[in-house]
């Protein structure tokens, strides 16, 4: 693998998390957080071919969510009690990013920092990717199953306890609306813009991926 950028374009179905990972060149790979097999496992974006395992090891036992960082470095939240690192070339472990109370979503944010949120801990906390500490709580009072910042720089979360899509102020954390939620939507689980700028939820309790407006959040139908 060469360079690689990772966008988001998964359904999150059963103990199954998946990221797009698209390299800079004609190299390009989907990797995909496998609970089952405590594994992260890589298949061909366009063929869906199998191309081996990415990377695996003891600890790694319940993997529920992948990013590339700002560093180069792919970031799995652990959903059992860290945030590993491994080599985004080689797949190679490369240490313990942080220990945190069951994470579960992960997001890189504008200002490179790594975002960790924690259905059972209530919240997004916020790390330093430099140094791995803690920065602070900066989103509290929210049940986070996964996440992501959208093309205005907002946090939208995935919240499972109120069943919706809360939007949050990408900058200081606060609170600035139930974006998304509905009859249709009933468990939240992975979300992503798409390049038409829409915003796709996977739903974990129906198994579909629901398409909502961008900027109003307005639900435009079943994926």
């Amino acid at each position: 693998m060469n360079q690689h950028s990772i966008s988001q374009a998964s359904t999150l179905l059963m103990a199954l998390a998946v990221s797009l990972v698209v390299a800079s060149s004609a190299e390009a790979e989907l990797l995909v957080c496998s609970g089952g097999s405590q594994s992260i496992l890589r298949y061909d974006d366009r063929t869906g071919d199998f191309l081996g395992v990415f990377a695996s090891r003891d600890t790694l036992d319940a993997p529920v969510s992948i990013r590339l960082g700002p560093d180069g470095t792919v970031y799995c939240a652990n959903a059992t009690g860290d945030v590993l690192q491994f080599d985004a070339e080689t797949g190679a472990f490369l240490g313990t990013f942080a220990e945190f109370e069951l994470p579960q979503g992960l997001a890189f944010g504008p200002d490179g920092n790594l975002y960790v949120g924690s259905y059972d801990n209530h919240g997004v906390t916020r790390f330093d990717v430099g140094t791995g500490r803690l920065i602070d709580k900066f989103v509290a009072d929210s049940s986070p199953l996964n996440m992501v910042f959208g093309p205005d720089n907002s946090l939208y979360v995935a919240d499972a306890a109120s069943q919706s899509v809360l939007r949050f102020d990408g900058s200081t954390g606060e609170p600035i609306d139930v974006f998304a939620s509905g009859d249709e939507l009933w468990f939240p689980s992975a979300l992503t813009f798409g390049p038409d700028g829409d915003l796709y939820v996977a739903d974990g309790y129906f198994n579909k991926v629901l398409q909502y407006d961008g900027t109003t959040g307005a639900f435009l139908g079943v994926f």
